[in-house]
């Protein structure tokens, strides 16, 4: 397994290839919130890019805007449900709190849907609290301690 890290700008067509890979396991699935395309230039343009991948298969990918000196912010986060719960999604994480540190970045902060129970807990397990419920959206956010 290796972790790959890309820094803006990056290649279009690979972000929006990832997207549509990880389209449905997103919840509820990411085409249904956005148009992929414009979604891959945004994040392609703007955000660090973190992939867990074996040979040419992406099994995680984390897009994390980083534009922002007090608080960085998730914008999309998955895991292949084939390797759920072998801790590449801690991984990801792990990829998102170092670069923040490194930025000096106090907080990481994220939308989840309310009703997607695994990544609820998932974030919860990794130090994020709720801090606003909109509709059947939950911010969440944690806190990062420096350990540099």
């Amino acid at each position: 397994m290796e972790i790959a890290a890309y820094y803006p700008p990056v290649e279009i067509k690979k972000v929006e290839t990832i997207l549509k890979q990880f389209d449905t396991v997103l919840v509820p699935a990411l085409s249904q919130r956005v148009d992929i395309k414009d979604y891959a230039w945004k994040l392609a343009q703007n955000a660090v890019m973190f992939y867990v991948h074996e040979k040419e298969k992406v099994l995680g990918h984390c897009a994390v805007y980083m534009n922002n000196q007090s608080c960085t912010y998730i914008s999309s986060i998955a895991v292949m449900p084939e390797v759920q719960g072998k801790g590449i999604g801690r991984i990801l994480w792990e990829c998102v709190e170092k670069e923040a540190c490194i930025r000096g970045i106090s907080k990481i902060k994220l939308e989840v849907y309310g009703k997607n129970i695994t990544a609820v807990r998932f974030y919860q397990e990794q130090g994020c609290r709720v801090i606003c419920k909109k509709e059947n959206w939950l911010t969440m956010i944690k806190d990062l301690i420096y350990m540099l």
